[in-house]
């Protein structure tokens, strides 16, 4: 059956003056505070304007319709997550290989920690509105950072590095995706860092073994 939701897209106007920020950033806080309150089923164009204190007519000089506001929001969210990874990326390359898994891991788990509702709520509405597609972009941009920083670690080059880059961030994707879907309560968040840690730099030390084997024979 084909879907009727509309494809997400990138707002229809950027603002450059002051005031105009400051409205934007107002329209962007309320869409966070109703999908995590309401999910898309109860989520507006109406609403957010409302809670916004804007006018439904300057909601749409920026966002025409509500997959745009959900895209803005899941754009944000990510560019933080992916930003911060980076940053650890780029501080850890170069050190030992378990340091360096083990610092990655806790930064994913630290993005994520920072807005547990939301990280759940904007999973479940970029999935319904088709703003999936920045998940792909952004997660490119994750596999990227690792593979230089694997690559920087282990003096191997980055064609060899990106496959177990990749296995590394779907591996920390979905592990955290299940343990805040259990709750995520402190206890939970901690032995994900332990346990994760652990399976990522198990992960990584058996790919580093196989790299060397051929060598030793």
């Amino acid at each position: 059956m084909r879907s009727t939701t509309k494809p997400a897209s990138r707002p229809r106007k950027t603002p450059i003056q002051e005031r105009s920020t400051i409205t934007v950033e107002a329209i962007i806080e309320a869409t966070s505070q109703i999908l995590v309150e309401s999910g898309l089923d109860r989520f507006s164009t109406d609403r957010v304007a409302r809670r916004a204190g804007v006018s439904i007519g300057t909601l749409y000089q920026y966002f025409p319709n509500k997959e745009t506001l959900v895209y803005s929001l899941v754009e944000r969210y990510l560019d933080a997550r992916d930003q911060a990874l980076e940053d650890t990326c780029k501080a850890l390359a170069g050190r030992p290989v378990e340091e360096l898994v083990t610092g990655i891991v806790n930064s994913y788990v630290d993005s994520k920690l920072d807005h547990i509702e939301l990280a759940a709520a904007l999973y479940a509405a970029a999935m319904e509105t088709g703003a999936s597609a920045i998940v792909k972009r952004t997660s490119d941009r994750c596999c990227q950072a690792i593979s230089e920083a694997l690559a920087y670690s282990t003096g191997y080059p980055e064609t060899i590095t990106k496959f177990p880059a990749v296995m590394l961030f779907g591996s920390m994707g979905q592990t955290t995706r299940e343990v805040l879907l259990l709750g995520g309560n402190p206890q939970q968040i901690q032995s994900l860092r332990e346990h994760l840690a652990m399976l990522c730099c198990s992960y990584i030390n058996s790919w580093l073994s196989e790299q060397e084997r051929p060598a030793k024979q």
